[in-house]
C-alpha cells in the first residue's frame, strides 16, 4: 500500500461517512418536522384518589396547542377527543401561536362546550412566539429578555368563561363539583414569565377553606412546572398538580429520553405522572406561598378566622405531578423527535373502603 493509496482510501471513507451523516440528519429532520410532530396520540393514566363509592372521573388535559390557523390535523384530533366523554377539561395554557387564531381555537374546542373546565395561562397566551436560538435551551445562563407581540388574551378568556363556562385559575382558588365530588383547585400564573402571585392565590384558598364545604380532593394547576411552583401547590394541600410547558422535552434521545425541560424540573419528570415529595430543607423559592404575606391579602377577601390553621392541617408531605407533553411546538421550532404530541386522559378512581389518600 502506497501512502497515496492509503490517503485516497481515508478520504473516500471520510467522504462516505460525511455523506451518511448528512443523509441521516436530513432523514431525522424530515421525520421530526413532517411526520412525528403531527403524530398526535392520547396517553391514559389512572389514579385512586376519590372517596370510596364515588364514580370515576375522567379528566382530559389539553396543553400547549400553540395553535396556528392552518393546523387542521391538530384541530381534527382535538375535536375527536370529545368521543372520550370527559367529565372535566384541564387546559394547561399556551393555546395560541398567532394573533388571528381565536376562531380556529373556538371551533376546535366547540365539542367540549358545556363540560366543566379549568384554565391556567402560559406565556404564549399573552405573547406570540419569537425566534430563539435552539442552543440557548442547553445553556444555564439567563436568557436575554426580548419583547414579543402581544396576543388578545382578553378575548380568549371571555370565550373560555362566557361561552364554555370554564374557570380561570391564575393565582386563584375555586371549587368545581363533578359527579358529586367537590374538587378544590389552586392555580398559579405562569412562573416562566413571573406572573405567579402566590400570596393572592393563597388568600383565595383561605377564603374557600373558611366559607365553603370541605372538599373531597385538592388539586393544583400551573403552566410551567418550576420546582418552587409545584412545591407551593403540594405544600398547601394539592394532592395532584397538572402542568404543561415542557413539550415532553420535544427533542429526545431515543432510548434515553429528554435532555431539557425548559425550566428547573428534572428531565426524569418531563412528562407523565411522577411522585412529588417535599423533602426536609427544600429551598423555598420566590414561588413558595408565604403565610405572613397572604394574611394581609386574605383580610381584603374574608373576615372569618381559622382558615390558616385548617389549611395547615391538610398539607400533604407528598403528592403527584402530571405533566402533559402537549400537542404543539413553536412555529420557529416545528419538530419533535422521540416525543409524540399528546393529549392526556387522567381517570380518578374511588379508593377502596377504609383506604386513606
Amino acid at each position: 500500500m502506497t501512502p497515496r493509496t492509503g490517503a485516497g482510501r481515508a478520504l473516500r471513507a471520510a467522504g462516505l461517512a460525511t455523506l451518511g451523516l448528512t443523509w441521516l440528519g436530513t432523514a431525522t429532520l424530515s421525520w421530526a418536522s413532517l411526520i412525528e410532530r403531527n403524530a398526535f396520540t392520547l396517553r391514559r393514566t389512572e389514579l385512586k384518589a376519590l372517596p370510596a363509592g364515588s364514580e370515576p372521573i375522567r379528566i382530559l388535559q389539553l396543553a400547549d396547542f400553540h395553535l396556528l390557523p392552518w393546523q387542521r390535523r391538530k384541530q381534527c384530533f382535538v375535536r375527536s377527543l370529545a368521543a372520550l366523554e370527559p367529565d372535566l377539561i384541564v387546559n394547561s395554557g399556551d393555546n395560541l401561536a398567532h394573533e388571528n387564531t381565536l376562531e380556529e381555537l373556538r371551533e376546535m374546542l366547540e365539542p367540549f362546550r358545556g363540560i366543566p373546565g379549568v384554565v391556567v395561562h402560559g406565556s404564549n397566551d399573552f405573547y406570540a412566539p419569537i425566534f430563539k436560538n435552539p442552543l440557548s435551551y442547553l445553556s444555564t445562563k439567563p436568557r436575554k429578555k426580548r419583547y414579543a407581540p402581544k396576543l388578545d388574551v382578553e378575548s380568549m378568556d371571555r370565550m373560555f368563561q362566557e361561552e364554555f363556562g370554564w374557570i380561570m385559575l391564575d393565582n386563584r382558588a375555586e371549587d368545581v363539583v363533578v359527579k358529586g365530588v367537590r374538587m378544590r383547585w389552586l392555580g398559579l400564573g405562569d412562573p416562566h414569565i413571573e406572573r405567579d402571585n402566590t400570596e393572592l392565590a393563597l388568600a383565595h384558598l383561605m377564603e374557600l377553606d373558611a366559607s365553603a364545604p370541605t372538599p373531597d380532593i385538592r388539586l393544583g394547576s400551573v403552566h410551567a412546572p418550576y420546582l418552587g411552583a409545584v412545591d407551593s401547590l403540594v405544600r398547601h394541600g394539592c394532592w395532584l398538580v397538572f402542568a404543561g410547558h415542557t413539550h415532553g422535552g420535544q427533542v429526545c434521545v431515543p432510548g434515553y429520553g429528554a435532555i431539557i425541560t425548559n425550566c428547573d424540573l428534572p428531565p426524569a419528570k418531563v412528562k407523565g405522572l411522577s411522585e412529588w415529595s417535599l423533602g426536609p430543607g427544600r429551598d423555598e423559592s420566590r414561588t413558595a406561598l408565604s403565610w405572613a404575606k397572604a394574611r394581609a391579602a386574605r383580610e381584603e377577601l374574608m373576615d372569618g378566622p381559622g382558615a390558616e390553621e385548617r389549611l395547615r392541617s391538610t398539607r400533604p408531605a407528598t403528592g403527584f405531578l402530571h405533566v402533559s407533553g402537549g400537542l404543539g411546538t413553536s412555529p420557529f421550532a416545528p419538530f419533535r423527535l422521540a416525543c409524540r404530541p399528546e393529549a392526556n386522559l387522567i381517570t380518578l378512581l374511588p379508593q377502596d373502603a377504609g383506604e386513606e389518600r
